[in-house]
């Protein structure tokens, strides 16, 4: 809802901002792809397709984190500037929408513990 939203207040898919976001999510889903992938392989015996999904869980995370610093520096700020308060509060009201409806209430909460969580054990646990 938001990129068709900021096309419609001027700012290009094509070589802009909205288009970079959609490559890269495209990028991402490709590295859970192939986290999938491999998951599969170890499940099958193939030992050695655990170092591939630690590569592609790597790459989804460092891309995650840059991408999601775009979003708040750049493309929230240019929505921001350029929706107005209105089409603001209409966006947000149907972001909770989809939230309920397809995601499920309170999962957005439930993810980010659990990011929280898997970070204290994998990020702060391994440099304990």
């Amino acid at each position: 809802m938001l990129f068709p939203a900021l096309e419609n207040v001027g700012i290009p898919r094509e070589g802009g901002p909205v288009g970079v976001m959609l490559d890269e999510h495209q990028q991402m889903r490709g590295y859970l792809r192939g986290v999938a992938e491999a998951v599969e392989r170890v499940q099958a015996g193939e030992v050695g397709a655990a170092g591939d999904i630690v590569r592609h869980a790597g790459n989804y995370a460092s891309m995650l984190r840059r991408h999601i610093d775009k979003e708040n520096s750049i493309l929230f700020r240019m929505a921001e500037m350029r929706l107005g308060p209105d089409r603001e509060q209409e966006l947000a009201e149907q972001f909770e929408v989809i939230e309920t409806e397809k995601i499920g209430a309170g999962k957005h909460e439930e993810l980010h513990a659990l990011l929280d969580r898997l970070e204290g054990i994998y990020v702060h646990g391994l440099s304990a």
